[in-house]
């Protein structure tokens, strides 16, 4: 009789360590690449495509309404090209995490040409194509940054 009493009391221990087991995923943002939706697009933002990503946070305080918290990079530079809002969703409570998936909406950039190392939207008829890749990040309320995710290549039509 004692034996069944203590398996009792043994299964209902572990079912309640089970059931206060704290979310797995980390307090900072997690971002994970899923695709876009072209692989070549004209310069100088006269082109745009959709960037999809996956996105977690563990203690759900990514998101902001009043200022920009998603940073956009080009990688051959490391420069910002664009930041956009990360939508705060108010039926989430901090403290409780979110996952999800964001859709941005992403304008060309500029063409890097071999004679030179910064980026500029004039054509430069020795060299009619260059390849980028795109650098996303973002940073939650408490000013915790994700890690960096890359795009695919993406290939820039200079003229």
């Amino acid at each position: 009789m004692n034996l069944k009493i203590l398996s009792f009391f043994l299964i209902v221990g572990i079912l309640g360590m089970i059931s206060c087991k704290k979310n797995n995923y980390p307090d900072e943002p997690v971002l994970e690449f899923k695709s876009q939706s072209k692989n070549m697009m004209k310069q100088n933002g006269q082109d745009s495509m959709i960037l999809v990503f996956n996105y977690t946070d563990g203690d759900g305080d990514v998101g902001n309404d009043s200022i920009d918290n998603i940073f956009l990079l080009d990688k051959r530079t490391e420069q910002i090209l664009a930041t956009y809002r990360f939508p705060n969703d108010t039926d989430t409570e901090v403290g409780e995490y979110r996952k999800g998936e964001l859709q941005l909406i992403v304008y060309s950039g500029c063409c890097i040409y071999n004679d030179t190392s910064f980026a500029t939207c004039t054509a430069n008829p020795n060299q009619s194509l260059d390849t980028m890749r795109y650098i996303l990040e973002i940073k939650d309320r408490s000013g915790k940054m994700s890690n960096r995710i890359e795009s695919e290549d993406l290939i820039l039509e200079c003229n």
